[in-house]
């Protein structure tokens, strides 16, 4: 949503009334330079993080940006803070209660033409995230994913002559949790239940219910996690 202002005086018309009444809010001048920065980044300005209107301002972004995201299936009350982009050009799905924070650093999901990429319900994406899916890429339900991860499935460049630069898809299984700056490579899996360390660079496929670091990422110890349980 973009507001046009038609005179001098525009913009604070959009504001609540404790906030118009703010001292420290800019004059009108300078709301009229900004009379095309998106309503909601205006107002999210003036709101507390965490607070109940902040909450209702994410869902509000979060339904407008799904809405025009491009995807073929977006699921329920999404829930975005700060920028989330998405770039689909082929087939994307998401599930239910996405929840993707871009606040200091945005969240970039792109899916390339002939690609396609599912992303199941309740996954928590953080900032700086950057997933590329150029093939197929699966990510399960309650996946939690930490700030900077990046997770690709074609290499883009030949690495030498004869070298594949597609494998096979990536699938993250249900109830992963991917540390901060883990980097996730073409053609791998990670199974239901696992955990990466954070700055970790996953190259080959991860069991399930295993806690894995390193660079190359290997199983460090298995998770006692019962049947049926979900990391929240």
């Amino acid at each position: 949503m973009v507001i046009q202002d038609s005179s001098d005086s525009a913009g604070s018309d959009f504001l609540p009334d404790e906030i118009s009444r703010d001292a420290n809010l800019p004059n009108s001048s300078s709301v009229k330079s900004r009379a095309k920065v998106p309503l909601i980044r205006r107002v999210g300005k003036y709101v507390a993080r965490g607070s109940r209107p902040h909450h209702l301002l994410c869902f509000c972004r979060g339904a407008l940006t799904a809405a025009f995201s491009g995807a073929d299936r977006f699921g329920r009350r999404p829930w975005m803070d700060g920028k989330v982009c998405f770039h689909v050009q082929s087939t994307l799905i998401v599930g239910d209660y996405f929840h993707a924070g871009g606040h200091s650093t945005p969240v970039c999901i792109k899916v390339q033409k002939g690609g396609k990429l599912t992303i199941g319900d309740h996954v928590g994406i953080n900032v700086g995230t950057r997933i590329e899916a150029y093939h197929d890429m699966k990510i399960g339900n309650y996946v939690m994913i930490a700030p900077f991860v990046s997770i690709i499935d074609d290499n883009c460049h030949d690495i030498e002559p004869g070298w594949p630069r597609y494998r096979r898809p990536v699938i993250i299984g249900n109830s992963v949790w991917l540390g901060q700056n883990v980097i996730v490579l073409p053609g791998v899996s990670i199974g239901n239940g696992s955990v990466i360390g954070a700055g970790s660079v996953v190259s080959k496929d991860i069991p399930e219910n295993v806690y894995a670091a390193g660079v190359p990422a290997r199983v460090i110890r298995a998770l006692n996690i019962p049947d049926g349980w979900t990391r929240e």
